[in-house]
């Protein structure tokens, strides 16, 4: 029998107490990885964690809240003292907005941009010694949103995080393949999360864990090619 492709590497996912965090996590899981999890929601976050334990993983489950210089320190410095590095950082901890910029008060602009653009940012900076210690492949996911490439009207906020977002991830890919870090900006459609509101079309929409499975693979592309932005629809939403 093949030895899981994930043992021995360690990943973090951010945001993973529910939604594409969560089963990206599980996906990790399943495939041996030792997953450290972040999010705010600590009873979410433990049964998150027991999951990935379930799946044939290691869980650990530690509080942060991405828009808090001090709670990402603090979690950095959890990983770093108990992992050997970092081969894997997933930013999908995010939030949505949707209205009318005339009616979009300034503290929900903020909060918008300090979870999706800024979020990215600290997490990255605080855990990129992390990933610096290990050596071989090494991966950077951001998740992005088909929003980061195309507005509509409504979701102003929105847009500028994510489109801030996936300009941000196209610089940092330029800079950290220098060092061999491979860089994926993941723009995906509606996903059925509890960001879309449990909409009552959710089965037509892309499910957490088949994302899940395709990120998960993209981290073990032949060495020869490399992926930077992989836009991802739902297959029964593609035309409308």
């Amino acid at each position: 029998m093949a030895e899981p492709r994930g043992k021995g590497k360690h990943v973090v996912v951010t945001g993973a107490s529910s939604g594409i965090g969560r089963a990206l996590a599980r996906a990790w899981g399943r495939e041996g990885a030792t997953v450290w999890m972040g999010a705010r929601s600590a009873k979410a976050l433990d049964e998150a964690a027991r999951e990935v334990e379930r799946a044939g993983g290691q869980g650990h489950a530690l509080p942060l809240d991405v828009t808090d210089r001090a709670s990402v320190a603090r979690f950095a410095a959890e990983v770093g003292r108990a992992a050997p590095g970092v081969d894997v950082l997933v930013n999908n901890a995010g939030v949505g907005h949707w209205g009318p910029m005339a009616e979009t008060d300034v503290e929900t602009w903020d909060r918008v941009l300090a979870t999706d653009l800024t979020g990215p940012f600290l997490v990255t900076k605080a855990l990129l010694p992390l990933m610096r210690k290990r050596t071989g492949a090494r991966h950077l996911v951001n998740v992005v949103s088909v929003a980061g490439k195309q507005a509509h009207a409504g979701g102003s906020t929105y847009s500028a995080s994510k489109f801030g977002l996936k300009g941000w991830t196209e610089a940092v890919a330029l800079e950290l393949a220098e060092e061999g870090i491979r860089v994926l900006a993941v723009c995906p459609g509606y996903v059925n999360t509890d960001l879309v509101g449990g909409a009552a079309e959710a089965e037509r929409m892309i499910q957490p864990d088949d994302l899940a499975r395709l990120l998960v693979d993209w981290t073990f592309l032949p060495a020869s090619v490399h992926v930077d932005e992989i836009t991802v629809w739902p297959w029964e939403m593609y035309t409308e």
